[in-house]
């Protein structure tokens, strides 16, 4: 199955659209959001949705500006309508993770609430499902952990939440499509799950065994608990 067919399934696995729903991207410019906005674009014509774009600059580097040009630019490009803001306080002292969310979603909220769009789909892949789902093991949340970062939420959809990151980066990649790099997400500050410290570095460099593992029981978690096939 195809990068495409994958999320036509998923999408209409989890019924995250109706025909004649406007779903917009929240669209930061980086390899997720990028995937889905085309694939989704790609899509729209034949599940009968309508395509739109948002924006958050959340001002936290000096050159955020550059990301906003590029998400407006590339939702022009395929003909989408586009919305943007951009945080007037800048970067917070401390918990810039937290308000950077904050404030995102407080402008996506806005955007349902004045009929821009039915949904806004975010760009969560399997990666994030399985990180996330370590996280609160390892701040002790227990067996509640496993049902890690919901399909839909709400008016919220992910329809990237089966994807795993490599292959949306060789779907990119195939298809030429251009994207931006944030630096932040390469380092600790922006992470929820950090690099531990050195004493269990060889587990953290056989990482994909922990991902699978955890990958796993959330699948059985999901069969078991969800009534997913």
């Amino acid at each position: 199955m195809d990068f495409a067919a994958k999320i036509k399934a998923c999408l209409t696995r989890h019924g995250m659209v109706k025909k004649g729903q406007a779903v917009c991207v929240a669209f930061s410019g980086g390899p997720d959001s990028t995937a889905l906005l085309h694939v989704l674009h790609k899509l729209s014509g034949s599940m009968g949705f309508t395509v739109k774009a948002c924006h958050y600059d959340h001002a936290f580097r000096g050159n955020s500006y550059e990301d906003a040009a590029f998400a407006k630019q590339t939702a022009e490009s395929l003909g989408i309508e586009f919305r943007t803001k951009r945080n007037p306080n800048g970067k917070p002292a401390s918990g810039a993770q937290e308000t950077g969310r904050k404030l995102r979603y407080a402008f996506f909220e806005s955007l349902l609430a004045e009929g821009f769009a039915d949904v806004v789909a975010t760009g969560h892949t399997s990666d994030d499902n399985v990180e996330t789902a370590i996280m609160w093991m390892l701040r002790g949340a227990g067996p509640s952990a496993l049902s890690g970062v919901p399909p839909v939420r709400g008016k919220f959809i992910r329809p990237l939440i089966e994807i795993e990151k490599k292959d949306l980066l060789e779907w990119l990649s195939e298809n030429k499509f251009e994207y931006v790099k944030d630096p932040t997400n390469d380092t600790d500050n922006y992470r929820p799950l950090k690099r531990p410290p050195p004493a269990p570095r060889r587990c953290w460099e056989d990482r994909q065994n922990l991902w699978r593992f955890t990958e796993a029981l959330l699948t059985r978690w999901r069969r078991i608990y969800c009534a997913e096939p």
